[in-house]
C-alpha cells in the first residue's frame, strides 16, 4: 500500500498536533490544581462536583443561619437574666411593702422605687436588637409586644403567639423569637376582671404602685400587694422555663455546629478526591509527553525533507 505524501504529512501534523493539545491541558491542570479543566474531561465525576458544591452551599447557609440564631439568643439570654435581676428587686420591694409598719410616708418612697423597677422591667420586655427587631414579640418582631391601651389604660401584650423558625440543618428547625406572653401575660394568678384577659405583672404592678400611694383610698391594699406577689411568682418561673429553653436552643445549635463541620470537612475531602490534580502524576505525564513530541517533531522533520531522489541513491 502506498502512502501520498500529503496523507504523511496530515498525519503527522495531525499526531503533533494532539500531542501539543495534550501538553496545554497538562500545563493548564499544573497552573489551577486541579484535575477537570472542563466537565468532558470526566462527565461523571463533573456532575458529582456540581452535586457536592451545592451540599457544600447549603452547609455552609445553615452554619450562618446557625450563628446568627446563636448571637440572637444570646442576647435574649442577656435581657432574661437583666429581667431576673429586676424581678428579684420587685419581690423585695413587695416584702418590705408588706410590712404592716410602714408609714404613708415610706410607702410612697416604696411606690417611686416600684415604679422605677416597672420601667425597667417595661424597657427590658420591649427590648429589641441592633436592627430594631423586639426580642419578646414572637414573629411580629417589628411592633413593641408589650403596650398600654389608651381606652381602659390595661398594658396588653400584642406581640404575636407564633415565633420565627429558622433552618438549622438538614431536616431541622429552631425558634429565633420569644413569644412575650410566655414570659409576663396570660398568668393563672388571681385575676381581675378589668384586665380582659391581659392579665399580666404590669398590670399588677400598676395597681401596687397606685395602693402604695394612696393606701388609705385604696380598696383591699393587702390584696393589691398579694396580688402583685402571685404574678411575681409565676412571672419569675416563666422567665426561668423560657432561659432553659434558650439554654436548650443553644445546646443543640453547637451540636449542629459540630455536626455540619464534620460534614463540611466530610465534602470538602469528597470534592478534593474528584476534582484535584496529582501534581506528581501530571508533572511525570508532562515530562513524558514533550519527550514524544520532541521526538515526533524530530521525525517529521527529517521525514519532510526526503524526495524520490534520496530513495533512488
Amino acid at each position: 500500500m502506498r502512502i501520498s505524501t500529503n496523507t504523511f504529512i496530515e498525519g503527522s501534523v495531525g499526531r503533533l498536533t494532539d500531542l501539543q493539545s495534550k501538553i496545554s491541558k497538562v500545563q493548564q491542570q499544573i497552573s489551577t490544581g486541579k484535575r477537570l479543566i472542563t466537565p468532558s474531561d470526566d462527565p461523571i465525576a463533573a456532575a458529582q462536583v456540581v452535586e457536592i458544591n451545592q451540599s457544600i452551599a447549603v452547609n455552609e447557609q445553615f452554619a450562618k443561619n446557625r450563628l446568627q440564631l446563636a448571637n440572637n439568643l444570646n442576647q435574649t439570654d442577656v435581657s432574661l437574666s437583666n429581667i431576673t435581676d429586676v424581678l428579684q428587686n420587685i419581690n423585695e420591694t413587695i416584702v418590705s411593702a408588706s410590712n404592716g409598719l410602714n408609714s404613708a410616708e415610706d410607702k410612697l418612697v416604696m411606690a417611686t422605687t416600684l415604679q422605677g423597677q416597672f420601667d425597667q422591667l417595661l424597657s427590658l420586655a420591649n427590648s429589641s436588637d441592633s436592627a430594631g427587631n423586639y426580642t419578646f414579640a414572637g414573629n411580629n418582631s417589628s411592633s413593641q409586644p408589650f403596650v398600654k391601651n389608651a381606652g381602659t389604660g390595661i398594658w396588653e401584650y400584642v406581640g404575636s403567639k407564633e415565633n420565627t423558625v429558622v433552618n438549622v440543618d438538614y431536616n431541622s428547625t429552631l425558634s429565633s423569637t420569644i413569644v412575650g406572653s410566655n414570659l409576663f401575660a396570660n398568668a393563672k394568678a388571681p385575676t381581675l376582671e378589668e384586665n380582659q384577659g391581659q392579665d399580666n405583672i404590669f398590670n399588677q404592678l400598676s395597681i401596687a404602685i397606685e395602693a402604695l400611694k394612696n393606701p388609705t383610698t385604696t380598696t383591699n391594699f393587702e390584696a393589691s400587694i398579694s396580688n402583685l406577689a402571685s404574678y411575681f411568682d409565676l412571672a419569675l418561673n416563666q422567665v426561668n422555663a423560657v432561659r432553659s429553653d434558650v439554654g436548650n436552643r443553644l445546646k443543640m445549635i453547637d451540636q449542629l455546629d459540630s455536626l455540619g463541620s464534620s460534614r463540611g470537612l466530610q465534602l470538602t475531602q469528597s470534592l478534593s478526591n474528584l476534582q484535584d490534580l496529582d501534581y506528581t502524576k501530571a508533572i511525570s505525564d508532562f515530562t513524558r509527553q514533550q519527550t514524544v513530541l520532541q521526538a515526533a517533531q524530530q521525525t517529521f522533520a527529517q521525514a519532510s525533507k526526503l524526495t524520490l531522489f534520496d530513495y533512488l541513491k
